[in-house]
């Protein structure tokens, strides 16, 4: 019994794997939304802000230099 158990584990195991190499090998879909040009006030980034409440939202302000 101890060795049917494993054998059906270590199946399950090996089919988790797969799937998760294959999921990372097909390509990731394209994101189409344009960024919004952004004013002094930031006015767009403030209403898509507040437009996706209760969404995780993430904010990166980047450098150039």
């Amino acid at each position: 019994m101890r060795t049917a158990r494993w054998i059906t584990s270590r199946a399950v195991l090996s089919l988790a794997v797969a799937l998760a190499l294959l999921a990372g090998a097909l390509p990731a879909g394209t994101q189409q939304a344009a960024f919004p040009e952004l004013d002094q006030q930031l006015e767009p980034l403030r209403s898509r802000f507040n437009a996706d409440a209760g969404k995780v939202r993430l904010i990166l302000l980047l450098d150039p230099t």
